[in-house]
């Protein structure tokens, strides 16, 4: 594997780079943020030291994420967890503090390599972008609100189309002044009142004051959802939309799942291993604890991964490294302490989420439409009659089979053999079984709200209705 390390071994002297070359890996190494940026496009898997003398880390973790496909690991000083999550969400896929073992970083390597996405690097699409009633003509350099044109500067235009191509990331102080006015670090206190004015200038021609939001003290973030093609060009992260919380004790159950809701997630909880492999399979992302009544976490993971490609996350007690190299080795995507900052575990799972749908195949394209229904193959979201609708992985797997294929009849034991992974000769057995189908198969119409939407072919199968 060839990896980038981008590092600055001023202040620990610690650096991965002897144990990688020893493990047979080929190495890049830079000493600056520039230099990242340039080399990163060249390598499968980026170590970056958020600590480098001549960005601002997030920046170039940024400028990395737009540049390539490549997973990023941000190595952190582990002094505060507000700057994990900021890496996390300018596009890292996994935090690790410095120094640590290399038997971790190993099995985190190989964590992201097993989600790695080989499809070559294409920049996103210059031309017009559509978030919601803002619409953002970067050719004609014009900007629309619900239709109604709205006249800006030369610099509010270049800040605004700076914070979409990055919308729902907050988007660095230093990283703005650098783009839009070529000023470096230190420019002093009046290029910030410049930027301060730009953005209240901005927010009042717009109209909407809540559309830029100030993350204090880091920088600004559009919050608006890309619709239509700028979607699939300018990707966000969003919560997972399903999750189930496998832990012991009944109140950290029951805070998880609280905070998860409080951050719109739909969250399950349950106090067992069994139960977790029992119904794993209709869920998003998986958090499970090291320690389980019934089995090991570990083995939890062990039989989750066995069986599907489910996101996994493990909670581990602080200073446990063995646990972490375990739980990765045996199929975990990534680990997180138990008393974390839930904002740190909620961007953990977006990143998660971000690189398993990024590694999904998607052989019928970007978008999949049948009269009022459109299903996002790159997202996973559903719209029915321009409502979102909720749907589990399997719920989503099992609706685009039937509508890639509107005509066919698709026999009931195939279907549990293409989505469950079970036997076609055996459609009564296994966690496919033709229960589970007919339930996928029921709650389909009603989330929908259309019966007809799957029509039963009795002795037979299903195949797609009308929409």
């Amino acid at each position: 594997m060839r990896i980038l390390v981008a590092e600055d071994t001023r202040a620990t002297g610690w650096s991965p780079v002897g144990d990688l070359r020893r493990n047979g890996h080929r190495t890049v190494v830079v000493g600056t943020g520039r230099a990242a940026v340039t080399a990163c496009r060249q390598t499968d898997l980026v170590l970056l030291d958020l600590r480098l003398p001549d960005m601002d880390g997030l920046e170039v973790c940024r400028r990395i994420r737009e540049s390539t496909r490549a997973p990023v690991i941000a190595l952190t000083d582990g002094t505060t967890g507000i700057e994990r999550v900021l890496a996390l969400r300018a596009g890292a896929d996994a935090c690790l503090d410095k120094p640590c073992t290399f038997q971790e970083l190993l099995a985190r390597i190989e964590a992201l390599a097993r989600r790695s996405d080989t499809r070559p690097w294409a920049p996103p699409a210059v031309g017009p972008m559509t978030l919601g009633p803002l619409h953002i003509d970067t050719g004609a350099r014009e900007i629309r609100v619900s239709g109604a044109p709205v006249a800006l500067t030369r610099k509010e235009f270049d800040l605004l189309r700076c914070l979409a191509r990055h919308t729902g990331s907050v988007v660095g102080r230093q990283h703005l002044m650098r783009e839009i006015w070529q000023l470096d670090e230190g420019a002093g206190v009046r290029a910030s009142r410049t930027l301060d004015t730009h953005v209240s200038s901005l927010r009042r021609k717009l109209g909407h004051s809540e559309w830029i939001r100030t993350a204090r003290g880091v920088g600004f973030q559009l919050a608006l959802e890309p619709t239509g093609a700028a979607a699939a060009a300018y990707p966000r992260s969003s919560p997972p939309r399903g999750v189930l919380v496998a832990v012991p004790d009944a109140d950290t159950r029951t805070a998880l799942t609280a905070q998860l809701r409080r951050h719109g997630c739909h969250a399950r909880a349950c106090g067992t291993g069994a139960e977790a492999l029992a119904v794993h399979e209709a869920f998003d992302l998986l958090l499970v604890h090291a320690q389980l009544p019934d089995m090991d976490g570990v083995e939890v993971c062990r039989k989750v991964r066995a069986a599907s490609d489910l996101p996994v996350i493990a909670f581990t007690a602080p200073g446990r490294t063995l646990d972490r190299i375990l739980f990765l080795r045996a199929g975990a995507d990534d680990c997180v302490a138990h008393q974390d900052d839930p904002r740190e575990l909620l961007a953990r799972a977006e990143a998660v989420l971000r690189r398993a749908r990024s590694t999904r195949p998607h052989p019928h394209g970007t978008a999949l439409c049948r009269g009022r229904l459109r299903l996002d193959t790159t997202t996973g979201d559903v719209r029915f009659a321009d409502r979102a609708v909720r749907l589990t992985r399997k719920e989503f797997a099992l609706l685009h089979r039937l509508a890639s294929q509107p005509r066919t009849v698709h026999a009931r034991a195939q279907l549990i053999a293409d989505i469950w992974g079970g036997q076609p000769g055996s459609p009564g057995s296994g966690p496919g079984s033709g229960r589970t189908l007919d339930t996928h198969v029921s709650t389909l119409r009603s989330k929908i709200g259309l019966p007809g939407l799957i029509v039963t072919v009795w002795g037979v199968g299903f195949r797609f209705g009308e929409a």
